[in-house]
Formats: structure tokens, sequence, C-alpha cells
């Protein structure tokens, strides 16, 4: 279900620090490599954001403060979005809830928290 993690998330340093997002990585799947940004503390409750069509991660940036102050926090382009792309093939959502928890296995999460705005929430639900 994975792919090649690049950017390993959980070791200091590692990944570009995007001091809005937080840490980047990226994933490889089945027709693109899916970007991801991970905030907040080690440790916490994980929170997922998922953005709507046409729109990227950048969608959530006022969200963010108030949620990485008790939330560990995943922003991610869903493939055929922002950095996501090119995306080779069709566009599905069964194809983009895959992705979603190919990062989550990557992550080590148990459990985490849903949240999507319009097509997001889709993605989400699978």
């Amino acid at each position: 279900m994975g792919g090649a993690l690049h950017g390993p998330v959980g070791s200091p340093g590692s990944g570009d620090l995007d001091t809005a997002y937080g840490r980047h990585f990226t994933l490889d799947r089945p027709g693109c490599q899916v970007h991801c940004w991970l905030a907040g503390q080690d440790g916490a409750p994980l929170v997922t954001l998922s953005h709507a069509a046409l729109v990227d991660h950048t969608l959530f940036v006022h969200q963010l403060p108030a949620l990485t102050e008790r939330y560990r926090v995943l922003t991610w382009d869903i493939r055929g979005h922002g950095r996501s792309r090119p995306l080779t093939g069709p566009f599905s959502v069964p194809d983009a809830a895959a992705d979603l928890a190919a990062v989550l296995d990557e992550l080590q999460a148990e459990r985490a928290v849903m949240l999507g705005h319009s097509m997001g929430s889709y993605v989400g639900r699978k």
C-alpha cells in the first residue's frame, strides 16, 4: 500500500521545514509523488486536513496556528493538485484515499481525525 518515503518524518532536521506548514516530505505513489507537511508536537493526536478540488494544502493556512497548539497536523496536496503533480492517468477519490492511507501508514499513525473541505471530505470518508 505504501511507497517510497522521501525526507523521513521522525528524525530531527529531516525534510524541508516550512514555518507555516511544518516539515515537508513526499511519498512515491502509483501515478504521482504525493507532497505532505507535518506540523505540531510529536505524540499529539493527529489531524489530517484534505483540501477541495482545484486548490492545495495552503487552503488551511489560517487554521494551522490554532490546531498545532494541541495537535499534530498533516496537510497534503491531493494527487493532481499543488505540488502533487503531474498526475499520470485519471484522478479518482479512491486513489486519493489510498494515498492518504499510505501516508498514514508511513507515519505509523494508529488513528487520525479526518477533516476535509468539499472534495477533501470525500477523501477522508473513504
